[in-house]
C-alpha cells in the first residue's frame, strides 16, 4: 500500500466511528473493527475495556475470534504473560515481531495463538487524554507479513477516536475521562491542508504552523505538542511520516489537558532537553539563568518519575511530550 492508501484507510475507520451517526455503537463498533481489514488482513479482532477493578480486559465488540482466544484474553493468562510488560513500554501499537524476546517462550502466544494458526498480531493501547488505560484494539493475523509499519503508525493516530468509541460503548461513566475532540486531516507536499471529516472543521492555525515547522525541519516528529500563549491549553499533533514519494499524510490533533500536569515553561524544558541541550544553552534559549533550569529539569523528572535526561528524551518522543515553538514561525 502506498501512503495514499493507508489515509483513505484512516480516514474510513475515523467516519465510521463518527458519533453523528444514526446507527447504534455496537454496530459502529462493529464497521470500524471491519474496516480495519484495509489497514491489516486480521483473522481475528476486539475492541475490550479494561476492568481495573479486576486487572483483566473485558471483550466488547469482537469479529472472528476463537472462544478459547477471547477466553484467555479476557483473563489472567494475558496480563500475566512476558508480552504484558512489553506491550505497555511505550504506549503505541506493537506486533509480535516488536518484542524484545523470542515470542515461542510467551506461553499465550505459544499455548493459545500459535494452535489457533495466528501467527502475528497488533496490540494498541487505547489511552485517555488524561493519560488513563481504558482499553485495548487487539487484533491478529495468520501471516508473519502483517502488519506492516505503516499500518502501525496509522492505528496510533487514530487511538483518540478509537478510545472514545470504547468509552461510548463500555458506558457514560468509563467514556467521562476522553472529552475532548480530535480531528483529521489531510496534508500534501505542498503543505496544503484540507478537512476530510464530515464536520469540516478547519484546521488551526497553529496546528498548521507545527506542521508546516516540523516537516521543513526534516525532524522525524511523529507525535508532538504545540500551544500558543493565545490558547488555555496544549494541542496533541500526529503525523504520518511517509515516504518522500509525493503522497499526502494525515495529520490529527486533539485538545489536551497538560500532559503529565506539565507547565507550558516546563514542556519548553522537555524539548529542549530532547534536542539535546545542556543546562547553560537551554537556559540562554528560554533566557532564564541556569538555576532556574536545574530547578525545572529536577521537578520534570520527579513529575515523570524518571531518573535521568535520556530517559525524559525516550518519553518525550513516545509520548509526544515535544513542545513544538511557534511563535516565531
Amino acid at each position: 500500500m502506498r501512503t495514499a492508501e493507508y489515509v483513505q484507510a484512516a480516514l474510513a475507520i475515523s467516519s465510521a466511528a463518527g458519533e453523528e451517526r444514526a446507527v447504534s455503537v455496537e454496530q459502529q463498533a462493529f464497521e470500524v473493527l471491519t474496516e480495519f481489514r484495509r489497514l491489516v488482513p486480521w483473522s481475528g479482532i476486539e475492541f475490550a475495556r479494561w476492568d481495573a477493578a479486576c486487572s483483566v480486559h473485558r471483550t466488547l465488540v469482537q469479529v472472528d475470534y476463537p472462544g478459547d482466544v477471547l477466553d484467555h484474553l479476557n483473563g489472567r493468562m494475558f496480563v500475566d504473560d512476558i508480552c504484558w510488560p512489553e506491550l505497555h513500554r511505550d504506549r503505541r501499537t506493537l506486533s509480535w515481531k516488536d518484542m524484545t524476546f523470542d515470542p515461542g517462550i510467551s506461553e499465550f502466544y505459544s499455548n493459545v495463538l500459535v494452535p489457533n494458526g495466528l501467527v502475528e498480531g497488533m496490540y494498541t493501547p487505547l489511552m485517555s487524554s488524561d493519560g488513563q488505560y481504558r482499553g485495548m484494539l487487539t487484533l491478529n493475523t495468520d501471516s508473519w507479513t502483517f502488519p506492516t509499519p505503516e499500518a502501525k503508525a496509522v492505528t496510533d493516530q487514530l487511538v483518540p477516536v478509537l478510545t472514545r468509541l470504547v468509552g461510548r460503548l463500555a458506558g457514560p461513566d468509563a467514556g467521562q475521562a476522553q472529552r475532548t475532540s480530535d480531528q483529521i486531516a489531510v496534508v500534501d507536499a505542498s503543505l496544503s491542508f484540507s478537512s476530510e471529516l464530515s464536520s469540516g472543521v478547519d484546521v488551526p492555525e497553529h496546528v498548521q504552523l507545527a506542521v508546516g515547522k516540523v516537516l521543513m525541519s526534516g525532524e522525524r516528529l511523529a507525535r508532538f505538542l504545540v500551544w500558543p500563549e493565545s490558547e488555555p491549553q496544549p494541542t496533541h499533533v500526529s503525523l504520518s511520516l511517509g515516504s518522500a514519494d509525493g503522497d499526502s499524510m494525515l495529520v490529527v490533533w486533539q485538545e489536551v489537558a497538560p500532559p503529565h500536569a506539565l507547565t507550558r515553561r516546563q514542556l519548553d524544558v522537555v524539548a529542549a532537553v530532547a534536542d539535546g541541550l545542556s543546562n547553560q544553552e537551554i537556559a540562554r534559549r528560554l533566557q532564564v539563568s541556569p538555576r532556574t533550569v536545574t530547578t525545572h529539569v529536577e521537578h520534570i523528572l520527579v513529575r515523570l518519575g524518571l531518573s535521568g535526561r535520556s530517559a525524559v528524551v525516550r518519553m518525550a518522543l513516545a509520548q509526544g511530550l515535544y513542545l513544538v515553538d511557534v511563535a516565531d514561525s
